[in-house]
């Protein structure tokens, strides 16, 4: 059975809310440590705090880009 850390987020300031999953994963931390080690911490937590840091400014952007081989029957198709 896996334990789960739940975060209210209504009660959090909006900074704040961009930094919940980090405080989730540092509460998750101690057990995880000894699977993951202090390099997947590091990492993880500065894509985390990134993360946050690119909502805050609203200057984010996701591109997707489909590539498909020209033989393919009917191209591709996006479904929305």
């Amino acid at each position: 059975m896996s334990e789960h850390h739940q975060v209210d987020f209504g009660s959090l300031q909006r900074t704040d809310r961009t930094e919940a999953p980090a405080v989730v994963f540092d509460a998750a931390w101690r057990r995880l440590q000894a699977k993951y080690g202090q390099r997947f911490y590091r990492m993880w937590k500065y894509y985390l705090m990134c993360s946050a840091g690119s909502f805050r400014s609203r200057q984010g952007q996701l591109w997707q880009l489909v590539l498909t081989k020209r033989e393919r029957a009917g191209g591709y198709r996006s479904v929305r």
